[in-house]
């Protein structure tokens, strides 16, 4: 009887064991996905500026002139961007000026008057928004 009662122990004991380093994979039905699987891939440079050259399109009433050289000019901001990234380096406060200067210089050659006026309150008000408690990033939650 003592040996009925070891082996069931050791056999349960093992294939809990072995249920336990079988991780979900995602791909069967019903598998739990794990915090880093939920997390999105992050954007290409060539997405990230896409998506913004959108949202410019809209907020800035672009001609698809105007469109081709702004997905240009963010092309280029969201490269640069990317690649501090993948160097793993936090950018400089020069090195983040110097890039922004020559996207607002750009940026001022394709745009009309008003385009540009309007760009310059857009872009004043995300560089100089104070963190209220609902922007602020939530934290021990």
């Amino acid at each position: 009887m003592k040996k009925l009662i070891i082996t069931c122990t050791l056999l349960t004991a093992a294939s809990m064991v072995s249920f336990a380093q079988n991780a979900p994979t995602g791909t069967q039905p019903g598998a739990a996905q794990t915090a880093q699987q939920a997390r999105p891939m992050p954007a290409t440079p060539e997405e990230m500026a896409t998506r913004r050259t959108k949202v410019d399109e809209k907020m800035f009433n672009l001609t698809p002139d105007q469109m081709k050289g702004v997905h240009d000019i963010e092309l280029e901001f969201c490269t640069a961007n990317q690649k501090f990234r993948s160097e793993a380096k936090q950018p400089t406060q020069e090195e983040m000026e110097s890039i922004m200067t020559k996207r607002d210089q750009k940026m001022k050659a394709i745009l009309t008057a008003d385009q540009y006026a309007k760009y310059e309150v857009t872009r004043s008000r995300q560089h100089n928004t104070p963190m209220t408690p609902a922007t602020q990033p939530q934290q021990g939650k």
